[in-house]
């Protein structure tokens, strides 16, 4: 297997530390849906989930709090449908140049 090139290595570099801010991001919208007293417990509760299962989550908590208060969560469907595809784009680019 030939090793990709500096331009491929630094792209891909380049694109895991921006998905790990979006991962970020994401970890903290999962712990803030939990609503735990305790920010550590929520962390906890987080920690071993891979990034689809917090979207999940996420998503889950969304549309039980749309029902009980009728709120439209479609603009937050759409974002979690998003980032679901951003995460498959992710491990087909790492399984590519890995």
């Amino acid at each position: 297997m030939q090793m990709p090139d500096d331009v491929v290595l630094r792209e891909a570099g380049r694109f895991t530390f921006e998905f790990n801010a979006l991962d970020n991001v994401i970890t903290q919208l999962a712990v803030g849906s939990i609503e735990c007293a305790e920010l550590q417990v929520a962390e906890y509760l987080t920690s071993k989930m891979a990034l689809g299962q917090k979207l999940a989550r996420i998503r889950a908590v969304s549309e039980k709090l749309a029902t009980v208060y009728g709120l439209d969560r479609e603009r937050l469907l759409t974002q979690i449908a998003s980032a679901n595809a951003l995460i498959e784009h992710r491990n087909t680019l790492l399984q590519t140049v890995g």
